[in-house]
């Protein structure tokens, strides 16, 4: 999701999440993958990785939702000195 965010100078929000199919094609590959690997259990030991907890799923989701703030910020803040022209 980092990549949609930053590509852009328009706001994600704007533009929408699921407006790049190959982009989501991607990244749904990669979640479908990263799955299987932890939840088949024969993969496990191979991969030597275990399934998370709710607590570390929280964990997971509050440091990757902050790219997405910041660079939002980011953008709202460069267009606002855009509009404003130089000086």
């Amino acid at each position: 999701m980092r990549v949609s965010i930053v590509l852009s100078v328009e706001s994600v929000f704007r533009i929408g999440f699921f407006t790049n199919r190959m982009l989501n094609a991607s990244v749904a590959l990669i979640l479908i993958s990263q799955a299987a690997l932890v939840y088949i259990p024969s993969l496990g030991p191979v991969f030597k990785v275990v399934p998370l907890d709710l607590k570390d799923w929280a964990i997971v989701f509050a440091a990757s939702v902050q790219p997405l703030v910041f660079m939002e910020i980011a953008k709202v803040i460069w267009r606002r000195r855009v509009r404003r022209g130089p000086g």
